[in-house]
């Protein structure tokens, strides 16, 4: 039942005009290998992956899923924007943005999301700012420093930040214009 009712929360969700040859519609069952092997060959979080959560974007001509991304809930009850990925050659052409857009559109504040420090921008247009630790929620307080401590990450240099969308900013902007385009 809790699938059910959660496919037709995002189906009421996509209202997202094909401005980018690409249709933006809930994932199936049958999407799970590809919204798995989309979410780790772009190297973040490949846990919690269910299908149910998902809104997928495909090529409106070929057919083939082009992006993904979720929204997923977590057990302190805080909602996370999550797993917004698209496909290497399909990069900056707005779909990242058109697929943010169509999962916040009916969200209700808080929403949280996780992501490389260098990905901020991205998020600031849709009204997200980053968050000190005293404002993250329990599950982001743990995950923070969980992340931030691995030793791949340092390796790397990889520093990752917590941001919070609060109700302010531009969510419900569904037209993406060509500046858009290239900046996402």
């Amino acid at each position: 039942m809790y699938a059910d009712k959660k496919q037709s929360v995002l189906s009421a969700r996509i209202r997202v005009p094909n401005l980018l040859g690409m249709n933006i519609r809930p994932a199936q069952e049958k999407d799970q290998p590809v919204i798995t092997r989309i979410v780790r060959a772009a190297r973040i979080n490949p846990f919690d992956l269910k299908w149910q959560n998902f809104l997928i974007a495909e090529d409106a001509n070929a057919g083939n899923i082009i992006g993904v991304g979720q929204i997923k809930t977590h057990g302190d009850s805080s909602r996370e924007l999550a797993s917004i990925a698209v496909i290497p050659e399909k990069q900056k052409q707005g779909i990242g943005a058109a697929i943010v857009r169509a999962l916040m559109q009916n969200e209700k504040p808080p929403l949280y999301l996780m992501c490389r420090a260098e990905m901020e921008s991205f998020y600031v247009r849709f009204g997200f700012r980053q968050i000190g630790v005293d404002a993250m929620s329990k599950y982001f307080r743990r995950m923070f420093r969980l992340v931030n401590a691995m030793p791949e990450f340092l390796r790397e240099g990889v520093r990752v930040i917590v941001m919070k969308w609060d109700g302010e900013g531009s969510r419900q902007s569904t037209v993406v214009s060509r500046q858009t385009n290239s900046e996402s």
